[in-house]
């Protein structure tokens, strides 16, 4: 078959010899699916990707939250000994009216350290919704030994109001 010889106007298609005829069809027919396809299918299999996401999304999120409610008993427990330790420390954090002595109790136990104290500052209050921090500025000369047995007293010293039950 000499492709020379074939007369290719679509007109006289019916001329064509028969593997031409064929091969014209198939690809007639395949750019018909394609174009089907994209016109009909592409933006639903791009939403079904989406929607399956979704639900593997939705999955994972209702898998935790179902561990989480086996677990719920165990939770609320460590919850209950979480604020009763709280509850403890609090106790032993200093109250507004300790905080003097509280200052006075730490230059003794430096002075008995046998520290001297260059400054001894109380910086501004540091609100942490719970408790205040009321750091101090402290320089102090003095041996090294001697900062030590300043640092193993405040550790060591116990610091107790008369009307608060430890």
């Amino acid at each position: 078959m000499n492709l020379s010889e074939i007369n290719w106007d679509l007109n006289a298609a019916g001329s064509w010899p028969k593997v031409i005829k064929v091969a014209a069809g198939i690809l007639v027919f395949l750019i018909l699916m394609g174009l089907g396809y994209y016109q009909f299918t592409s933006e639903k299999v791009a939403q079904l990707k989406i929607e399956k996401e979704a639900v593997a999304s939705a999955l994972n999120k209702y898998q935790y939250a179902w561990r989480m409610a086996q677990n719920l008993e165990l939770h609320q427990k460590q919850y209950k000994q979480i604020q009763a330790s709280l509850a403890e420390m609090m106790k032993l954090m200093p109250t507004k009216a300790e905080v003097a002595s509280l200052l006075i109790d730490i230059s003794q136990t430096g002075l008995s350290s046998g520290l001297e104290f260059e400054l001894f500052k109380p910086a501004g209050k540091i609100d942490r919704g719970d408790v205040i921090e009321l750091p101090i500025d402290i320089k102090v000369i003095g041996q090294y030994s001697e900062l030590g047995l300043f640092v193993s007293g405040l550790a060591t010293r116990k610091y107790s109001d008369p009307y608060r039950q430890t």
